[in-house]
């Protein structure tokens, strides 16, 4: 006697177990989305944090006249925060950052008078070596940043965290100083416009320099770098 197979019960057992993977794939799929986004809001925070702590000590090491400020000494006079990763060799300090890129600071313009002494001390450095008193800005600039990562830099309200926040840079190149966009940010002076408070660098930086955060597509334009290449900087008073 042949045995008959039920295939109604088959067929619904076969549906079931699929739904079942299906439900575990998708909560799978959940728990990495969560863990994924947790994790870049934990390493955006600490970023945050570094820069806060960084602003705070520079402020209160310079005073406002931020002359001779680099990388290389706020590592020596231990204004960094203990998070960033310092190294040192024959070509200077370099700081690394938590998305594998570097951590730059250097001196930036904040008026017409700085900028013409500034200047004038690399051309004619006896000249206005008693006149330069130092810059009242600075620049910190976070290189090696994934579209994720520099789209959450762009649209943050740095006003909140730093009151003496001037301006932000976005690029989707690589870091760089000859590139258009860093130039302008650090010789610009970025409010001076009052009716445009965001301007568009060239094409061939591909960037935005903004006192306010970006707009959604704005950032998705801005940081669309196709490697981890993507480029943000902070001018700061």
């Amino acid at each position: 006697m042949s045995r008959r197979i039920d295939t109604d019960v088959y067929e619904s057992s076969f549906a079931v177990m699929f739904k079942g993977l299906v439900l575990i794939a998708l909560a799978v799929a959940g728990i990495y989305f969560l863990y994924f986004h947790a994790f870049l809001g934990y390493k955006f925070g600490k970023a945050c944090d570094e820069i806060a702590i960084l602003n705070r000590n520079v402020q209160n090491f310079y005073k406002g006249l931020y002359r001779g400020l680099d990388t290389e000494s706020a590592y020596t006079n231990q204004l960094i925060a203990p998070s960033m990763a310092a190294t040192r060799n024959e070509n200077g300090v370099t700081l690394k950052n938590s998305f594998g890129g570097n951590i730059i600071i250097m001196e930036a313009l904040n008026t017409g008078r700085e900028r013409s002494l500034f200047y004038g001390l690399q051309t004619e450095p006896k000249k206005y070596k008693e006149l330069y008193q130092g810059v009242t800005s600075y620049i910190v600039m976070y290189t090696g940043l994934n579209k994720n990562m520099c789209m959450k830099f762009a649209r943050n309200d740095w006003k909140l965290q730093i009151p003496t926040f001037i301006g932000i840079e976005v690029s989707n190149v690589p870091a760089n100083k000859i590139y258009q966009g860093f130039s302008k940010l650090r010789a610009g002076f970025i409010d001076d416009d009052k009716e445009n408070d965001k301007y568009y660098i060239s094409t061939k930086d591909k960037g935005i320099i903004s006192q306010y955060p970006l707009e959604k597509k704005e950032a998705e334009d801005a940081c669309s770098c196709t490697e981890n290449n993507c480029t943000i900087a902070l001018k700061i008073r």
